[in-house]
């Protein structure tokens, strides 16, 4: 997840979530770093209602109401930033997956707002929420994003409704054979600038640049990308040394140091030599 500045937790036509515990904790510890998360899905709230609502509403921010919403015309709340103006059909056979069969109600609860309505003379009956709490931001739609139908003459398109999640978090969508954008040109949050010694006996120095203030992760992963040690710590702008161990259970080889935050990483290569 570490790679990306937002990670989108789709559960399609899943009635039963494979998320374990250390999923959970996996999107917990990412939303903290300053991750945003995207989780829409049908019978998501109800499952976790079940299962886990201490996650349904501390993480989700939402409160289950009922699994069968019988309204598949979507309102946004108007004013709000993300779906004001917006009509979301959320179910259909053309522009859409045609995969959604049972909608859940929920209700904002806690710190958390409302995104959209079934219907307006129900303001409590909601099928989108945003949880900000903690320092948070995490968008949970309870219908699923690819069952949108967008062949219709509606705003709330999917192409539109993620657009406005991207600019509101400021994230500036690429487009293919978009030529108005150069990536390569934005510079670097972050580099390594030195590891030694390499090859290595037992001890690695890894020395490292941060442009930006925020939490940075420093992984030794194998070839078959298995985490071997894993470190993290809020960093303000500078240069900075970090010793690391290798452990006494790995052999001989190639492994990878990389660090990394929610928008880029930089990884070198090391041999260690028992």
């Amino acid at each position: 997840l570490w790679f990306y500045p937002v990670v989108i937790y789709a559960s399609g036509q899943v009635q039963d979530q494979p998320l374990t515990n250390a999923d959970k904790e996996l999107f917990a510890d990412f939303a903290d770093a300053g991750g945003k998360v995207i989780f829409t899905g049908q019978d998501i709230a109800e499952y976790f209602a079940v299962l886990d609502n201490t996650f349904l509403a501390e993480f989700l921010g939402a409160t289950f109401v009922s699994g069968d919403a019988e309204n598949f015309m979507l309102n946004g709340i108007p004013g709000n930033s993300i779906s004001d103006d917006l009509y979301v059909v959320a179910t259909g056979p053309r522009g859409g997956a045609n995969n959604q069969q049972d909608l859940d109600i929920i209700t904002a609860t806690g710190e958390a707002e409302p995104l959209f309505l079934f219907e307006d003379d129900l303001p409590e009956h909601q099928a989108g929420v945003r949880n900000r709490a903690n320092g948070r931001d995490i968008i949970f739609l309870s219908f699923g994003l690819e069952g949108v139908n967008d062949s219709l003459e509606t705003t709330g398109r999917r192409e539109v409704i993620l657009e406005r999640l991207m600019r509101e978090w400021e994230i500036l969508p690429v487009r293919e054979n978009d030529t108005n954008h150069d990536l390569s040109l934005a510079p670097a949050e972050f580099r390594i600038e030195n590891l030694y010694p390499n090859p290595t006996n037992g001890e690695i120095l890894v020395e490292f640049q941060t442009r930006n203030l925020g939490l940075i992760k420093i992984d030794l992963y194998d070839i078959l990308g298995r985490v071997q040690y894993s470190e993290s710590n809020h960093y303000s702008p500078g240069i900075y040394s970090r010793s690391i161990s290798m452990p006494n259970d790995l052999s001989s080889g190639v492994y990878f140091v990389r660090i990394y935050n929610t928008n880029t990483y930089d990884t070198q290569k090391i041999m260690y030599l028992k």
